[in-house]
């Protein structure tokens, strides 16, 4: 996403030139301009520019949200924590907005949220929000992501809008 904000010499039609498929992370928490943590309109943004200024089909490789689970320093943290249900809920609508959006698919960061026992090892001691954007908590149990996630497995690809 920040290569589409700042000019870093690379974008979607550089990227196009080697590449069949476009990739693109994006995350409302991350992002001032969104309405709000859980905002779904950023990742069909997202998906439909960089297509429109690639040409190219779009594959939505990284999007999430992470979550409380009474982590003290990750509350305390910059970004913005959802409830295990709210990030369900994000999840479910963010995949049906790049599915409209005819992208490729889509990927949730990340699969399991980091075990207590490695959060003082870098990068987790220095951003420990990032320790809670699991589907699955670290004890190995589902959050609600999960079940959101696996109502869009083996849907057909919608059709992308042409660019004009």
């Amino acid at each position: 996403m920040e290569d589409l904000e700042d000019d870093r010499r690379i974008g979607p039609a550089e990227a196009a030139e080697v590449c069949d498929v476009l990739c693109m992370h994006g995350y409302p928490i991350y992002t001032s301009w969104c309405r709000s943590p859980m905002d779904p309109e950023l990742v069909a943004f997202l998906t439909e520019i960089t297509r429109w200024l690639g040409g190219r089909d779009v594959l939505f490789s990284e999007f999430g949200a992470a979550t409380r689970d009474g982590d003290p320093e990750a509350e305390r943290g910059p970004s913005p924590l959802l409830t295990e249900d709210e990030a369900g809920q994000y999840t479910e609508s963010a995949f049906a907005r790049i599915h409209a959006a005819g992208a490729v698919g889509g990927m949730v960061w990340c699969y399991t949220d980091y075990d207590r026992a490695i959060w003082s090892e870098p990068p987790l001691d220095r951003a420990p929000h990032e320790r809670h954007f699991g589907l699955w908590r670290a004890n190995g149990t589902p959050k609600p992501a999960a079940a959101a996630l696996h109502e869009w497995s083996g849907r057909a690809r919608v059709a992308a809008m042409p660019a004009t």
